[in-house]
């Protein structure tokens, strides 16, 4: 079944701004299949490439379901860091992956400005990687190794769970892209860590228990491929 889209009309916290962004119907959306990164490929229409949101006015971005979480003292920032460069742009119609990037970012350059946890911007930088994996441009490494060095800085600094983001995930996402990047022997590091976790911080046991399958299986495969 092809996934069906609906227009929406939303507010910016930013500006007052009135505009419509589009909304995938979930009950349309079909995935194919996952790589060992969660980048997901779908039969038809992409919910990702519309769920980030730019205000046509402003230039504010962010994720569509965080887009009004944003305090006074991060509205000021991006009225003068943002606003005040801005030329107007509409992010209104139907997108294509090159859209979708020029909007992502946009959602990275408003957190910079905002100075988010590392973990929203690790977020963010996987899917620009996931763009360019789907145009098969090398510009997918710059992005898996920014949000390696996210990820990283997160599980040090920060206090997980940070949304969908818990320790044993964490530590998946720093060794499967260590693996991406060519660096096998730090990949391994952080698949055993998974394993030999006492009590990681989790969201979902079952979550938790399929990563575990996961590292477990990336382990064998760096061993097959030495």
């Amino acid at each position: 079944m092809e996934a069906k889209c609906f227009t929406k009309k939303v507010e910016c916290p930013v500006c007052n701004n009135k505009f419509d962004i589009i909304k995938v119907i979930a009950s349309g959306i079909v995935m194919e299949k996952k790589d060992e990164d969660f980048c997901p490929y779908y039969k038809g229409v992409n919910p990702i490439l519309y769920s980030a949101c730019v205000c046509s006015k402003c230039g504010y971005a962010n994720f569509e379901d965080k887009f009004n979480s944003i305090s006074d003292k991060d509205i000021k920032k991006i009225n003068e860091v943002i606003k005040s460069k801005w030329t107007p742009r509409d992010f209104s119609e139907e997108r294509t992956i090159d859209t979708a990037i020029e909007a992502f970012k946009l959602v990275l350059l408003s957190s910079q400005v905002r100075n988010v946890k590392k973990a929203e911007v690790a977020k963010i930088c996987m899917r620009l990687a996931w763009f360019y994996r789907y145009l098969e441009d090398e510009k997918e490494k710059d992005f898996l190794k920014y949000a390696l060095d996210a990820y990283i800085e997160s599980f040090e600094k920060e206090a997980l769970p940070i949304d969908n983001l818990d320790e044993i995930t964490c530590m998946y996402m720093i060794g499967e892209l260590h693996r991406r990047l060519g660096e096998p022997q730090e990949a391994s590091k952080w698949f055993f860590k998974i394993i030999s976790a006492k009590e990681p911080k989790i969201l979902n046991k079952g979550k938790a228990n399929l990563i575990i399958k996961m590292a477990r299986e990336q382990i064998q495969n760096l061993r097959d491929n030495r």
